[in-house]
């Protein structure tokens, strides 16, 4: 063959299939010898979308001409599916959150700031697990509250519990564990905790009015407690000490 294409011309034709001759030759008798389907391809639209079967129709028309063709049974699979992934993740996710539980403090729990061991000192305290798993303990809900608003913290953090002192002596070191969330905060007391000044988680604001009435301070709920008022806090906590000494 490559030897005819080298050669004249009529020896290249006689090598030739006869349907590659068709091609070459004129147009009848090309078009004679194509398929059916060659030949619609080649002709109008109308040819060729007329012997196209209908679901390609539909496929080459608007979204809503195929999504009409569609069995209900493969639209339905199709939308169980997508709802199927979407609760799946909602539910891994809330799993893993509700997965985290407090854990209670042992003589040999420390402290993440300064490794001071928590068993040692008095007063509420804090501790936060991180979405791998890690846990950080803190001996004072001042030094809780700092990495708890930490902006480069925050995206990382699964759960965040702090001791309840509601009806708890100060010498409490397991008083309830609570949900950060789920307390109401005493600021400004005169009791001292193992950082000096403190805040006190109370989950019932009956208690820590009580509170107060002994030890002063006043009550802040969660939803106030932001970046910007625990710095404001800090500000004040440090100025008052600075005028004491």
């Amino acid at each position: 063959m490559y030897k005819a294409e080298l050669s004249s011309s009529p020896a290249r034709t006689q090598l030739m299939p006869l349907w590659y001759k068709a091609e070459l030759s004129s147009s009848p008798a090309r078009t004679k010898l194509m398929p059916l389907w060659y030949k619609a391809e080649l002709s109008s639209s109308s040819a060729r979308t007329k012997l196209m079967p209908l679901w390609y129709k539909a496929e080459l028309s608007s979204s809503s001409a195929r999504t009409k063709l569609m069995p209900l049974w493969y639209k339905n699979i199709f939308c169980g599916f997508c709802l199927l992934i979407l609760l799946s993740a909602c539910d891994n996710h809330s799993t893993n959150k509700q997965h985290f539980k407090a854990h209670l403090i042992t003589p040999e729990t420390t402290c993440s700031i300064d490794q001071m061991s928590l068993s040692n000192h008095p007063g509420p305290k804090g501790q936060i697990v991180l979405e791998g798993g890690k846990r950080l303990f803190f001996c004072d809900i001042k030094g809780f509250f700092q990495s708890y608003l930490d902006p480069n913290q925050q995206h990382k953090i699964a759960k965040a519990f702090v001791q309840d002192f509601s009806g708890k002596s100060w010498a409490s070191h397991n008083a309830s564990w609570i949900d950060v969330s789920q307390a109401n905060y005493v600021f400004n007391s005169k009791k001292q905790g193992a950082m000096g000044e403190t805040v006190i988680p109370f989950s019932s604001l009956v208690a820590a009015k009580l509170f107060i009435k002994e030890n002063q301070g006043n009550i802040i709920s969660f939803k106030q407690i932001n970046l910007k008022f625990f710095e404001q806090y800090l500000h004040e906590v440090r100025e008052r000490f600075r005028h004491a000494q």
